[in-house]
């Protein structure tokens, strides 16, 4: 018997041919279409060069570890950074081989869980050493391998992505942030003393004087006491901006009409002496937010709405909430003065007034506080309004939830 292979011409498949001879001098041949082999062949070494090509120039920190949590294969990034000049290097090898004692041991204890209850590793933000020793940041996703059980865990896939530049970043901003919400309290709080003397003072100097100061003299004295006043208010509600979502409480599942209801009996006064219709309708949910930061925006979207009005007019505000778009959208609309379209783009800085003092009293802050909480819930804000004398609607949205915190809150 003789074996040799032979290629057909038409077709391309490659077959073994196998010559057995038989007595009278003739032979039988036996042909095996082995086409699919080879091509399935071709497809997996297709298939390994491209996984080596992806080994060799992604970014990311990729590798897969055996049950004992040592390095199957990895590409060259996470060579590179652990000083081996080839990945090939890195295989059979533990973290503690690998990188400093701390870091190993962080990396092996958040692995534990993935070995022995196939629980992932999500998002975690981790600190890596480089071939310099110079420390930085990776964000790290760990899957479990299931053998063919399907149960259990006999490795892990892990991908890795430097966020060092990300996180430097962050630790800037809540430095920055921390500074200046450091120096609105210092400014709102500290500084109120010494203009309470300087009103004061004005005051007590006025009344000391009586017919001896001129009546001009009198005016420029009650412009003081005024200015002195209103930066007062000024201050408070910088300090009221300052404060909100620093070490205030945590966030918990509330029920929005409630916090609503809660602000209306805060303002009952204010919406007696305006004779006010209210009404809530819609879909009030249960959101995930700081009960005293949502009856404060409520407060100050309804405030508001009850002060600016026409003299004269009786305010008509309307609550009304529904589910838009995967969110929770929630409406206060009412009858008043409106707002000019280029206006609006104002409305929610800080100390942005669109109306003099003395037509409507306030410091001008209320709505960046709004602005302000809406988005540490996770929500934003914006108004709609057609023009002057035409109304106005403040709409916010918070993330919709099933009874589960939202991501970063």
């Amino acid at each position: 018997t003789t074996s040799s292979w032979h290629k057909d011409a038409v077709a391309g498949a490659v077959h073994p041919i196998t010559h057995t001879p038989l007595a009278n001098g003739g032979y039988v041949r036996t042909c095996i279409d082995v086409s699919r082999v080879k091509r399935a062949e071709l497809d997996m070494k297709r298939l390994n060069t491209n996984f080596i090509a992806m080994l060799d120039n992604a970014t990311d920190f990729i590798y897969f570890k055996d049950a004992d949590s040592r390095i199957l294969f990895c590409n060259q990034a996470m060579a590179r950074i652990t000083g081996h000049s080839d990945w090939r290097q890195m295989i059979g090898k533990h973290d503690f081989e690998i990188f400093p004692p701390e870091t190993a041991r962080i990396y092996n204890e958040e692995e534990k869980p993935v070995f022995e209850k196939g629980c992932p590793v999500a998002g975690k933000i981790n600190p890596y050493y480089d071939e310099s020793g110079a420390k930085g940041w990776v964000e790290t996703y760990k899957w479990p391998v299931f053998a063919d059980d399907g149960t259990t865990v006999n490795g892990i896939f892990g991908i890795s992505r430097d966020v060092t530049e990300r996180v430097l970043l962050e630790k800037a901003l809540a430095r920055s942030n921390a500074e200046l919400e450091q120096f609105a309290y210092v400014v709102s709080h500290d500084l109120r003393q010494p203009l309470r003397m300087v009103s004061s003072y004005c005051t007590l100097l006025k009344r000391d004087m009586g017919e001896q100061m001129s009546e001009q003299a009198g005016e420029f004295m009650d412009f003081i006491v005024d200015g002195a006043r209103r930066m007062n208010e000024m201050m408070v509600s910088l300090l009221e901006y300052s404060r909100v979502g620093r070490g205030g409480e945590p966030m918990t599942l509330i029920d929005s009409r409630a916090m609503a209801e809660e602000a209306l009996r805060f303002l009952a006064p204010l919406i007696q002496d305006h004779k006010a219709h209210i009404g809530l309708d819609g879909d009030w949910p249960m959101v995930w937010a700081s009960a005293n930061e949502m009856t404060r925006l409520f407060q100050n979207l309804i405030g508001n709405a009850l002060k600016y009005q026409e003299p004269e007019t009786v305010p008509e505000i309307a609550l009304h909430c529904r589910r838009h778009s995967g969110e929770w959208l929630f409406d206060v609309s009412d009858n008043g003065i409106g707002i000019e379209q280029s206006q609006i783009g104002r409305l929610f800085k800080v100390f942005q007034r669109l109306h003099p003092a003395d037509c409507y009293e306030g410091s001008g802050i209320g709505l960046a506080v709004c602005r302000k909480i809406v988005e540490r819930h996770g929500g934003h804000i914006w108004v709609t309004s057609a023009g002057l004398g035409q109304g106005s609607s403040f709409s916010f949205t918070l993330p919709f939830t099933d009874g589960q915190a939202p991501p970063g809150l």
